[in-house]
């Protein structure tokens, strides 16, 4: 609470911004010329296939990168979980979708809502590791989009595709002087994006097999592949139906959200 009260009476700086949109997503990496994937467990609680590189994307398209490892944080070092923020809009889609078991998420309170995190040390430690980068990434205005890929384990069909397009203003590089927002202005907006993705079950068709996600992270072309990264395909879904949700904006970093289904999947 101390944190938070100084963050707002000094205003939004660079690194404040980036630790309020990292706080939201889980952190990952993407950019104009790559694309980050992490491959993470599901299927009611079944393991997440290993890290694969997937085929690199043509030439006209972003780089993506993914995480090395999968199955939650296999291949990824432990760290304390708690000492990070739980990514808040993964674990909602996460559990809404029913990629992991219901009694593997707490509920806590933030934003002014009452929200699901999960449990599973595995998965905690690879969100956490996920956004720990992406706060690094999101800093030096280097991060594009984040895209959650959900997929079914049997086939590897991808079945949905949630997208986070990230606008930075690299103006606040240099700037000295922190701009005027409030925390609750900021936590208003991202309160009514949660909320959205809370009611998307209304509309979006049931998966009826067991699922796993990738976290697609998309960065600046330049920038070399770090170290436990890889670079992976866009994973787009062939035939697909695509609805636009709320944004949110620090004044520096502004978040557009949508959310891609199979078409012919909805009855």
């Amino acid at each position: 609470m101390a944190r938070q009260a100084v963050r707002e009476q000094q205003g939004i700086t660079l690194r404040g911004s980036a630790e309020i949109v990292a706080e939201f997503f889980c952190k990952g990496l993407r950019g104009d010329g790559g694309c980050v994937e992490g491959r993470g467990g599901g299927g009611g609680g079944g393991g997440g296939g290993a890290g694969r590189k997937a085929a690199r994307s043509p030439p006209c398209c972003d780089a993506k990168w993914r995480p090395v490892g999968g199955g939650g944080a296999r291949g990824l070092p432990p760290h304390a979980a708690s000492c990070r923020p739980p990514a808040y809009g993964i674990n909602s889609i996460l559990y809404q979708r029913g990629i992991y078991p219901p009694e593997t998420f707490t509920r806590v309170q933030k934003y002014g809502l009452t929200l699901l995190v999960t449990t599973d040390p595995e998965l905690k430690n690879y969100l956490n590791n996920v956004v720990e980068q992406m706060k690094e990434w999101l800093c030096k205005c280097l991060v594009q989009r984040l895209v959650v890929v959900i997929s079914s384990i049997e086939s590897n069909e991808v079945l949905e595709r949630w997208q986070f397009d990230i606008e930075c203003d690299k103006t606040a590089k240099d700037e000295t002087v922190p701009r005027e927002k409030s925390q609750k202005a900021i936590q208003d907006e991202i309160r009514s994006v949660i909320r959205q993705i809370t009611a998307t079950v209304t509309f979006l068709p049931l998966l009826e097999t067991a699922c796993a996600f990738d976290l697609l992270i998309y960065t600046d072309k330049d920038m070399a592949v770090p170290e436990k990264w890889e670079e992976s395909g866009p994973q787009f879904i062939a035939n697909s139906e695509e609805v636009r949700l709320r944004s949110f904006t620090t004044t520096i970093h502004k978040v557009n959200s949508m959310v891609a289904y199979k078409k012919d999947s909805f009855p």
